[in-house]
């Protein structure tokens, strides 16, 4: 009983930055729609000028896309100090649900297709349930981390199509042209300690790497018989 309780703590732990990785990317999405709004806004513009001519629209419209690039450093901030704060414990979380993955898939084969008894049904359901939650754990913290970086450049691809739109007030330009800089020289990304970044590439890594293991184990396990 004790295994599965920690496994299931293993599984919770990565649910838990799942979670602050989601939050994270409904904030790059929030940030994305506003500075979409700015470009729709001004793409259809022939002469910014003749249309928004009013200071309190200049000034609002300046103080928007400032409040948007504080907030987009914020969210680097914290997508940084996430992946520094979490990197031992997600580390060590990972590896051990990948082994979480390659044992109970393999005592789910063994019970179920190769070593059938009369308690093979329940040993299965015993293997099953914990490599479910493994599996899920594992592909949503990777997904949403790579989501996070896809909205991100997301938000980075709008910045410079506002930098193509000439028929802004030259502060609103430079604000424009500083937030691009900030952005090029900061590269995003969530590290298990350094040791490797967590995105979908890793779960395809571990899946293959399991499925190798797997066939390992059960090639030994039929030799044995």
């Amino acid at each position: 009983m004790l295994p599965n309780i920690f496994d299931f703590v293993i599984c919770l732990h990565i649910f838990q930055y799942a979670l602050i990785l989601a939050i994270i990317k409904i904030k790059y999405e929030n940030l994305y729609s506003k500075l979409s709004e700015l470009t729709e806004i001004y793409n259809g513009l022939q002469v910014y000028t003749t249309v928004i001519t009013g200071k309190n629209k200049y000034s609002r419209t300046l103080l928007q896309l400032t409040t948007i690039r504080r907030n987009y450093a914020v969210l680097s901030d914290i997508c940084d100090d996430i992946s520094q704060l979490y990197g031992v414990s997600i580390l060590f979380s990972l590896t051990y649900a990948f082994g979480i993955i390659v044992y109970y898939s393999y005592l789910a084969i063994s019970n179920s297709i190769i070593d059938i008894h009369e308690k093979s049904f329940i040993y299965t359901i015993d293997a099953v349930l914990p490599l479910i939650g493994a599996v899920l754990a594992v592909t949503a913290i990777c997904v949403l981390a790579n989501d996070v970086i896809a909205q991100m450049r997301k938000v980075i691809d709008v910045i410079y199509q506002l930098l193509n739109v000439r028929n802004f007030h030259r502060e609103i330009k430079t604000e424009l042209e500083i937030f691009a800089l900030e952005v090029s020289h900061r590269e995003i990304s969530f590290q298990a300690c350094s040791m490797f970044s967590i995105d979908c590439g890793l779960l395809g890594s571990i899946f293959s790497v399991t499925a190798t293991y797997l066939i390992l184990l059960l090639q030994f396990y039929g030799s044995s018989k």
